[in-house]
C-alpha cells in the first residue's frame, strides 16, 4: 500500500501547478488575442450626408493606432474619437492597430458621402 502522506503531497503539488498554468494562461491571453478595434458609431455602406464625420471607437491591447496611416490617440480606458472629412461618393476609411509584440489589425469601413442640397450641373 502507498504512503498516504505522499499521495497528499502529490495532490498539493499538483493542485498548485494547476493553478498557476491557469493563471498565466489567463495574464497572457492579450498576447494571444492582439490588437482589437471596435467601431462604434460607424457601419459599412453607411451613407454620411454631412462633409465632417466623427469616428468613435475603443481599442484594446495596442501600442499604436492609425486613421489612414495617420496616428491617433486614445484615452485611458482605450476610447479614440477623431474628426474626418468625409469627401463626396464612395469612400474608405482604414483602422490599423500594433500591438508591442508585432501583432496587428485593420479594419475597414466603406462609407458614401452625399452632400444634402448637391445638385449635379451638367453643360448646357
Amino acid at each position: 500500500m502507498a504512503n498516504p502522506q505522499k499521495k497528499i503531497k502529490f495532490f498539493i503539488l499538483s493542485a498548485i501547478s494547476l493553478v498557476l498554468i491557469l493563471y498565466v494562461a489567463f495574464q497572457s491571453r492579450n498576447l494571444i488575442i492582439g490588437p482589437q478595434i471596435k467601431i462604434t458609431n460607424l457601419r459599412n455602406g453607411q451613407t454620411i450626408n454631412s462633409g465632417l464625420i466623427e469616428i468613435k471607437g475603443s481599442a484594446k491591447n495596442i501600442a499604436y493606432i492609425y486613421l489612414n496611416d495617420n496616428k491617433i490617440f486614445i484615452d485611458k480606458q482605450g476610447n479614440f474619437s477623431e474628426k474626418f472629412v468625409a469627401p463626396e461618393g464612395y469612400f474608405i476609411i482604414k483602422l490599423s492597430a500594433n500591438d508591442k509584440f508585432g501583432k496587428s489589425q485593420v479594419k475597414l469601413i466603406q462609407l458614401i458621402g452625399k452632400r444634402s442640397g448637391s445638385t449635379s450641373t451638367s453643360p448646357v
